[in-house]
């Protein structure tokens, strides 16, 4: 199609003071102009919809649909990527509302462990606290951990890991700094074996002496007081462990 063409007006508006012959000469020419947008209007919508066309077919390396009577809906490719198609306002609020597929390896997998500044599990997440739950509602949670962590009743339902109050220690995997530890066991606290030293010399409160420490032979044993709480443990911050399932 070729490009349209619109004629214009002869001279510009008069201006003030213009004589009337020139002011009728322009209003005539205003007149064409509208006569010529009237005949030439159409045609201009359909040269810039097949341009419009030309450029998308080209971006997207094939036709595009007609767009008559498309004025309220929107053009997008389709699930294949290879052509364009429109959607109507509600198809687009219905694409928007639904939750877009997640590239191989995006999604957060089962069995995995977060901590949470709430004290309710966030959705799709459970809290990790020992409970027996079924194994077919958390089927994917099943598959994933087993019974790791307990076998509930030994059919229909499956132990969470029971995180509540505890520190996560790596796995050893056969490194040998927590040798012999079984995946997915707890462990007792512990202190690792150790002395202290006791000087010898006068006891100031009673004038005597105590027993030299330093011989190789010792009859009686000799313990420091007892000080300290019911648990070793590090400064912390307790939050909620949950399991995604």
């Amino acid at each position: 199609m070729a490009t349209p063409t619109i004629t214009p007006m002869q001279t510009p508006f008069p201006d003030k003071g213009q004589s009337q012959a020139a002011f009728d000469y322009n209003v005539d020419g205003l007149m064409s102009l509208f006569d010529s947008l009237t005949t030439e209007l159409p045609i201009t919508i359909d040269w810039m919809q097949d341009r419009v066309n030309e450029v998308a077919a080209t971006a997207i390396g094939g036709d595009l649909p007609d767009i008559t009577g498309q004025a309220t809906n929107m053009l997008r490719l389709n699930a294949a990527g290879t052509a364009a198609e429109f959607r109507t306002p509600a198809q687009v609020l219905s694409d928007i509302g639904a939750e877009p597929a997640l590239p191989a390896g995006a999604a957060t997998p089962t069995g995995t462990v977060i901590h949470v500044a709430m004290n309710t599990a966030p959705a799709g997440y459970i809290k990790a606290n020992g409970t027996a739950v079924s194994r077919s509602t958390y089927a994917a949670l099943f598959a994933a951990i087993g019974t790791t962590f307990g076998t509930g009743n030994g059919s229909t339902t499956f132990n969470l890991p029971d995180l509540r109050g505890e520190f996560v220690r790596g796995w050893d995997d056969s490194r040998g700094v927590d040798s012999g530890r079984v995946f997915g066991s707890e462990q007792a606290d512990d202190f690792k074996a150790h002395v202290h030293g006791v000087a010898s010399g006068g006891d100031a409160n009673s004038g005597g002496t105590t027993p030299d420490l330093s011989a190789s032979i010792r009859d009686d044993t000799y313990y420091t007081e007892s000080s300290g709480g019911v648990e070793t443990r590090p400064r912390n911050i307790a939050l909620l462990a949950c399991i995604k399932y």
